[in-house]
């Protein structure tokens, strides 16, 4: 079976996530501190009780809307068997790309980027934006919710995300 467990934060100190195969096999779902966002479902109510954060950016939108979803009182379960996989073309040793990436199409992904990051560093590990106060508009409509806190999703997750050790 495979699982996406937390793994070192990248370059641009985002959280990044991945699948693994575990090598145990199950036969029913098992919880999951994660979320996919090509491999996402849920009742409707969800989009209305953890609407999609317009504010973040790639990278950063699974781990917060895990977070987000967790604090919400939403619990997250993986399949038990592979149903369907990403074919991510950074990975292709290629020179031209199999198809354009966010960067390829969006002259202001830098400044998305910046933002998104900020907002992703205040819901995880709390830390206060600094030099980007826009990071926070509309937190109170796409922040944390009341049924668990963001330390408790961290310690369900076995990330700290104040010192970004895994």
């Amino acid at each position: 079976m495979t699982a996406l467990v937390a793994k070192p934060y990248d370059q641009w100190g985002r959280f990044r996530n991945g699948a693994v195969f575990i090598g145990k096999e199950i036969d029913e779902p098992r919880p999951t501190a994660f979320v996919a966002g090509g491999f996402f479902f849920s009742k409707g109510t969800f989009v209305k009780e953890v609407p999609c954060d317009p504010h973040i950016y790639f990278g950063d939108d699974e781990i917060t809307m895990a977070a987000r979803a967790f604090t919400h009182g939403w619990d997250g379960f993986a399949p038990s068997q592979v149903l369907i996989y990403h074919y991510y073309n950074v990975e292709v040793k290629k020179e031209e790309p199999v198809r354009p990436m966010y960067w390829d199409d969006n002259d202001d992904w830098g400044q998305l980027r910046r933002k998104s990051h900020a907002r992703r560093d205040y819901l995880l590990a709390g830390t206060e934006p600094v030099d980007c106060p826009e990071a926070l508009i509309d937190i109170d409509i796409y922040g944390h919710g009341t049924e668990r806190t963001a330390d408790e999703y961290a310690e369900f997750c076995g990330i700290d995300f104040k010192t970004r050790e895994v």
